[in-house]
């Protein structure tokens, strides 16, 4: 399921960069004011970041949802999501598969 997103991401306008250690594969959608949408593949499902240059918020995903519903939800965020509304972002993304929200010690080595 996961590849089928990614694949589906990148025929979108997404470009794929190299993966963080724990990710199989990391797509990205940059933004005009400089912030970006990340969609990282792990074993235990997707990861949803949103960096905002020097902020960074991570929702977990486990899709339960049709790979197309998947696609088109994270597709639907890409523009809006921002660490301001991470919490709507967080109840947007339960439309389709359970969501956690991912803390800094589970995604950044140098977290402290």
């Amino acid at each position: 399921m996961s590849s089928k997103i990614v694949d589906d991401l990148i025929a979108a306008g997404w470009t794929r960069e190299q993966p963080r250690p724990g990710a199989e594969e990391r797509v990205v959608h940059p933004r005009a004011n400089g912030s970006r949408i990340v969609v990282e593949t792990r074993d235990e499902g997707l990861w949803f970041v949103i960096d905002e240059r020097n902020d960074r918020r991570v929702l977990g995903i486990q899709p339960s949802a049709p790979v197309e519903a998947v696609t088109r939800k994270i597709i639907e965020l890409a523009d809006t999501a921002a660490i301001g509304n991470y919490f709507s972002v967080y109840g947007d993304l339960g439309d389709v598969g359970e969501v956690a929200i991912i803390a800094w010690e589970q995604f950044d080595p140098d977290w402290r």
